[in-house]
């Protein structure tokens, strides 16, 4: 059989459907060329953002009575006994999806699955679009529920995704993984209103480099996702804060403080989130029943503080508002933080995780991971934690 041949027909019939605008973009240099492509990812990665919000917002409607995103507000007139069920039943229900779907089917090792950041940093930006999008279907089953996880992460790879399938069908004019990064930050852009941080977070952490040929593509897919979601309807920032007077010197110096303990906790969970993975790897528990143990603990802490539900935009909007006690504040943080490791361990984990370091089963020696070093003089500067080496992977069974 020919290499033509083996061809996915439905790549075939975008590749056919894109060939008037390979055409027209050869006729452009290439910077040019980035350019338009950036601006035509922009707009995907905005409007398939806006179609997951809407179905989200639906969802969440449907099974737990929310509007417009409020589930803290929702969980409140919720009886106790739905509130507990709820998460758990949404849980599992994305686990048994993931469970099906990905049951007896070999993974594809030349495609990432559902992990953009993998795809540009150590891949060629080909993302494996089933599993990404089973991925989205099981944030939209677990977020709706209430789950203690976040939204913007499956915008995101919505985003990624529609701009890998573009790159692809485009073929050799563009480079597709600049063009999955410009997808990546114009989900970002899209999803929290932050063009210019997504742009650079992009640039920084996917690519690398904050070379003008590579920023300014990313740049421009970011604004233009921002503006198509504005001009939707949606906020031009994610939380509306009064104005407030010029800070002064000592708010200044309480400002920088606040930023270094906030990079020092950031870190500390992250580990911490670590440590709950490595548990859920120990825990060889099947996947459905992993998703539901993880929401059931959301919805037993759900019945002291129903602020655990959700990814905490209604409590941090609600705090923006009308600022509650020191105390309360740090009882919804602690109860908080442990809704998301249990949904962290039990769900989340499912991801290609680095199973070598994780159970430390490397080269003979217990409790010391293996590690595959990549190095490659174009790539020598990406994120400080792939740049030089990479666990190797393997899928969970």
């Amino acid at each position: 059989m020919s290499p033509r041949a083996r061809i996915d027909p439905r790549r075939r019939v975008l590749r056919a459907a894109l060939r008037p605008v390979r055409r027209a973009l050869a006729r452009l240099d290439a910077p040019w060329r980035h350019l338009v492509v950036a601006a035509i990812t922009g707009v995907l990665g905005a409007l398939a953002v806006h179609a997951f919000r809407l179905a989200l917002f639906g969802l969440e409607a449907i099974f737990v009575g929310a509007r417009d995103g409020h589930l803290v507000a929702a969980a409140r007139h919720l009886a106790p006994e739905v509130r507990v069920l709820a998460p758990a039943l949404g849980a599992f229900a994305a686990g048994l999806l993931l469970w099906v779907s990905e049951r007896g089917r070999a993974p594809d090792p030349a495609r990432h699955r559902g992990d953009y950041i993998e795809a540009v940093v150590i891949g060629d930006g080909r993302l494996d679009v089933r599993a990404g999008l089973l991925k989205a279907a099981a944030s939209l089953l677990v977020v709706s529920t209430g789950g203690a996880v976040g939204r913007e992460g499956a915008m995101v790879l919505l985003a990624a995704l529609l701009a890998s399938a573009l790159g692809r069908g485009l073929g050799r004019t563009v480079d597709l993984r600049l063009v999955v990064s410009c997808g990546a930050a114009a989900g970002l852009a899209a999803a929290y209103q932050a063009p210019l941080a997504g742009a650079v977070f992009v640039a920084e952490i996917l690519l690398g480099s904050l070379a003008l040929a590579q920023l300014g593509p990313v740049v421009v897919a970011a604004v233009m996702s921002y503006g198509v979601t504005v001009a939707m309807g949606e906020r031009s920032v994610l939380f509306a804060v009064p104005a407030a007077a010029a800070p002064q010197a000592l708010q200044v110096a309480a400002m920088m403080a606040l930023a270094l303990l906030g990079g020092v906790a950031g870190a500390a969970l992250l580990s911490w989130l670590q440590a709950a993975r490595a548990a859920f790897v120990r825990s060889r528990l099947p996947l459905h029943a992993a998703f539901a143990l993880g929401g059931l603990v959301v919805g037993l802490l759900s019945l002291w503080r129903p602020e655990v539900w959700g990814n905490g935009y209604s409590s941090i909007e609600l705090q923006l508002t009308a600022p509650a006690a020191w105390m309360a504040v740090a009882i919804v943080l602690a109860l908080k933080l442990h809704g998301h490791r249990r949904h962290h361990r039990f769900g989340r984990a499912r991801r290609r995780v680095h199973a070598d370091a994780l159970r430390g089963r490397g080269g003979g020696r217990a409790g010391r991971p293996r590690w595959e070093c990549r190095r490659s003089p174009s790539r020598s500067t990406r994120l400080w934690a792939w740049r030089s080496c990479w666990p190797r992977r393997r899928v969970l069974r």
